[in-house]
């Protein structure tokens, strides 16, 4: 739900509105829903007019148990269909969610399909809340899942992976933002047998000419005058576009990614907090910011996770480690591409590793980060609890 302007001003109610008003059937959790932690998403939930589903959580008694389910079963004709959520478990590191703890994901999706057979499921689909590497991981180490459905992956894909026992599992997804769906047709013979020679997957871009939901766009129009009186101020202006564009932002050095560098170490410096460097992921810059002025709401979009600014110590080895893991996937656009303010790298795209990284210093040069050094860097509270630095980063081994 969360990566919006709607999850920033509303926290998830509008979003859990919209989706009941969409008539949904059911809901993979992900990460991003425990933004504000455990106990705010179990009260969000209670609005849910859909099935919620993940399979990997120990919920340790918390509320949220009564409002997710480890599987769901649905029955079209004679035909019984499971599905089951994973989140990843790096979640486990965001936002303060005990005492909710995550498992490891290839064990616990077993054990759901495992329970899904016992219920006598003709077909098992997997909604996963994982990147794509670790989706062909989690089928390559499991049997019985017939298709997986989602991750948060920016691009489509239509993908086949073998399980265990060598059989096909079909994958896909489409893109992210809204910009389009993936439809699946399935065609079951009669005795409740998929026919893939007859099923049908579909990438169905968004598009003005589609049928509105004329309830959807009656609500959508009502949380805009809201939104509009807080969304419209002016706090800034641009000559040319700031550009978020993919998989640039996750690639390469962009201005956007400098300006909001340059802001927190501004903002470290305006706290009374001294910074050398400051750093921040590709991955959470998300929109444009467009000239000639730049609005709230345009800020929101591009930076939609509310969020804090820290400083503390890091080692410059440390800091050589984290830059070489921060590109060690940007062939694959992985959110965890680092940006930087007060000092400059450059690494190999070929090799996906580091080159050279030097700071900033006082006399506006650059000098060699000393492995030995002790720096202060300001970045997201996101990042300093250790999300991105478990997935990719190790940015905070010291933490």
């Amino acid at each position: 739900m969360s990566g919006t302007i709607w999850y920033t001003v509303w926290a998830g109610e509008k979003d859990i509105a919209a989706f009941n008003i969409m008539e949904l059937d059911i809901l993979s959790l992900g990460g991003g829903e425990f933004q504000k932690g455990s106990d705010h998403l179990a009260e969000v939930l209670q609005d849910a007019e859909f099935s919620v589903t993940t399979a990997n959580a120990e919920w340790n008694d918390h509320p949220l148990s009564t409002s997710v389910s480890d599987y769901v079963v649905r029955s079209y004709g004679p035909v019984k269909i499971g599905y089951f959520g994973i989140t990843a478990d790096d979640v486990n590191f965001m936002a303060d969610i005990s005492p909710v703890w995550f498992k490891p994901h290839i064990a616990a999706a077993q054990a759901a399909i495992d329970k899904l057979r016992e219920l006598e499921c003709d077909f098992i689909v997997l909604l996963p809340h994982l990147r794509w590497w670790e989706v062909k991981e989690l089928v390559e180490n499991t049997e019985g899942i017939d298709l997986a459905v989602g991750g948060f992956c920016a691009m489509p894909a239509e993908d086949f992976y073998l399980n265990r026992n060598g059989q096909v599992v079909r994958y896909t997804r489409s893109k992210d933002f809204a910009e389009s769906l993936g439809i699946w047709k399935l065609v079951f013979d009669q005795e409740n047998r998929i026919n893939w020679h007859a099923s049908t997957y579909e990438e169905r871009e968004i598009t003005s000419d589609l049928p509105v939901n004329l309830a959807l766009e009656s609500a959508i129009a009502e949380w805009r005058k809201d939104l509009d009186t807080l969304g419209k101020k002016t706090v800034g202006y641009a000559d040319d576009i700031l550009s978020a564009h993919r998989p640039d932002i996750r690639q390469r050095e962009m201005p956007l990614g400098n300006l909001i560098t340059d802001a927190m170490l501004w903002q470290a410096e305006k706290m009374g907090l001294s910074a050398d460097i400051a750093l921040f992921n590709g991955g959470a810059i998300r929109a444009d910011l467009t000239p000639p002025q730049i609005t709230l709401e345009e800020i929101y979009q591009a930076f939609p996770f509310n969020d804090t600014v820290e400083v503390f110590p890091i080692t410059g080895s440390d800091l050589l480690e984290s830059l070489d893991n921060g590109v060690s996937r940007v062939q694959m656009s992985h959110g965890c591409f680092p940006h930087v303010s007060g000092m400059r790298y450059a690494y190999d795209f070929d090799t996906q590793s580091l080159v050279y990284a030097e700071i900033k210093t006082d006399y506006d040069t650059y000098a060699p980060v000393d492995p030995s050094a002790t720096y202060q860097i300001v970045t997201r509270g996101y990042l300093s609890r250790g999300v991105m630095g478990i997935a990719c980063l190790h940015l905070f081994l010291i933490s």
